[in-house]
């Protein structure tokens, strides 16, 4: 039985947001000691869309039979265009902010912010509640029946997004490597039992590299779930390719593969 202790998400969220507006962006300018050398590294072509939020879902803190369940995501950026005032890609957005973004990925038609990556998310979120991937995305929370996407944290590996004429959003390995400091913190503050990286490469920069290098390790392989006992007890890391190309509902084949994975790290967490 999934229970959640709403006080202490709402006490998480709210500290997430102070260390966010203290060390990354204060609602309306990048107060983030590298952000000189994070507009530097993107090029003339480019332009850095500034401070994009961390979500932190307001059943973040979750037992499952009286056990801790706490996910934490961790993709690249959010997206973007040179005109910043476009979808997703707007700058300066809060904690709150954008735990709204991903309150609007629920659900609803198009257009709304459901991407391919919001996709592979719930499905991944679905198997680590206990739930079957092919099923609705609602969870009896308690006495609710609430969505998965209240009951997780998102953290991109880099809290700022270079971008160009086009919606996609990148980082560069200077935004990757200044970035850590603060994907640290957000693990210390929020203790995850459960850390889903969301993308991977052989010899870039990427989200499964940026959290090993955070857990002191070398990069997984991929697509693999290994166990690192952190401050705060037992942590599943699950080191997987990008869902929005890979194992969103378009390429099911590595789905098949991935499952297992998520299956895995649910009972690390739970130590079943």
């Amino acid at each position: 039985m999934l229970e959640a202790d709403l006080l202490e998400s709402s006490s998480l969220r709210s500290k997430m947001s102070a260390y966010f507006q203290q060390n990354v962006d204060d609602g309306s300018s990048l107060v983030c000691a590298s952000g000189t050398a994070c507009r530097d590294s993107v090029g003339a072509d480019r332009v850095l869309v500034e401070g994009q939020g961390i979500h932190v879902g307001v059943r973040y803190a979750l037992r499952d039979n009286r056990r801790a369940l706490r996910i934490l995501v961790v993709p690249k950026q959010v997206g973007g265009s040179l005109a910043h005032g476009k979808g997703r890609g707007t700058a300066h957005v809060t904690v709150d902010g954008r735990s709204a973004q991903v309150e609007s990925a629920k659900f609803g038609p198009a257009p709304h912010p459901r991407t391919g990556h919001m996709s592979g998310t719930a499905l991944a979120l679905k198997t680590l509640l206990g739930l079957a991937a092919g099923g609705p995305e609602m969870v009896k929370v308690g006495d609710e029946s609430v969505h998965v996407f209240d009951c997780f944290a998102m953290a991109n590996a880099t809290l700022c997004s270079k971008v160009g004429s086009d919606a996609s959003g990148q980082g560069s390995s200077i935004m990757f490597a200044n970035c850590t400091v603060h994907l640290a913190r957000t693990i210390q503050i929020l203790s995850p039992n459960v850390v889903i990286a969301q993308g991977w490469d052989k010899r870039g920069s990427s989200p499964s590299r940026a959290v090993s290098e955070v857990f002191g390790m070398p990069l997984q392989d991929k697509n693999s779930v290994v166990t690192f006992e952190g401050s705060h007890g037992r942590v599943a890391f699950v080191s997987a390719v990008h869902p929005s190309r890979n194992w969103s509902a378009a390429s099911m084949a590595v789905w098949r593969d991935l499952e297992p994975v998520f299956a895995e790290a649910r009972a690390i967490a739970l130590g079943t």
